[in-house]
């Protein structure tokens, strides 16, 4: 499909007054999981690199006290940036923005949620082990709760083919009227849309480039709103 103008999403942009944003995590954090300081910490306690093994979260925590962050601070890898910036933008804007991380160790986190640095990939080839992850985690269950008691009439999904594919059925039934979904085209073959969604199937990065295009139309959107003062 052709590349949506600001154009094409500037009225649902617009209109929107309550929005969700997801994304997921990446590999990039705040932390470096290298460092000596924390190499040292998890040997002196004989604890290997934190990743799936939430049952030890309590542990973690109490080692690496020093180094818990926000989760919007804790990920700062190239494909969560503009993401994070059209949270920002939004805001400013004077919209009502909740937003939310999908994390391979966590699950569904919110943007102020404190997390450890960890070591944590989901993988996309394997659909049972994704689907195991996501009823583990309960993400889509949480997402469920998280929009029922949102209010929300703009949903923007931004995330790459695993951590799309870990959210399976919450696509078909999110309940928000409408939608802005910019997922791997594969993922949204699988998928059946019960609301107004705009769709934009991705290759590689270009979930930076709509992240991009989508904070230029709330820009848009604000200059308007001044000059019409």
């Amino acid at each position: 499909m052709a590349d949506p103008s600001i154009n094409d999403l500037t009225g649902i942009l617009e209109n929107a007054k309550r929005i969700l944003v997801i994304t997921n995590c990446t590999k990039k954090k705040a932390v470096d999981m290298e460092m000596g300081e924390i190499k040292s910490k998890l040997a002196m306690f004989n604890l290997q690199t934190p990743s799936f093994d939430l049952e030890e979260e309590p542990v973690y925590r109490d080692v690496l006290q020093e180094f818990i962050k926000p989760a919007r601070d804790m990920y700062v890898g190239q494909t969560i940036k503009p993401v994070k910036e059209l949270v920002k933008t939004l805001k400013s804007c004077g919209k009502y923005v909740d937003f939310y991380i999908i994390s391979a160790r966590y699950g569904i986190i919110g943007e102020n949620d404190l997390i450890i640095p960890y070591e944590a990939k989901l993988d996309a080839s394997n659909k049972e082990k994704l689907k195991k992850w996501s009823e583990e985690r309960k993400v889509v269950s949480k997402l469920q709760d998280i929009v029922a008691k949102g209010g929300y009439d703009l949903a923007i999904i931004i995330l790459s083919r695993a951590y799309a594919l870990a959210l399976g059925e919450f696509f078909e039934k999110t309940g928000i009227p409408h939608l802005i979904i910019v997922v791997a085209e594969s993922v949204l073959k699988t998928v059946k849309l019960t609301t107004r969604a705009i769709q934009l199937p991705v290759k590689g990065r270009q979930h930076m480039k709509y992240a991009r295009i989508m904070q230029e139309a709330v820009i848009k959107i604000c200059q308007n709103r001044f000059n019409t003062l």
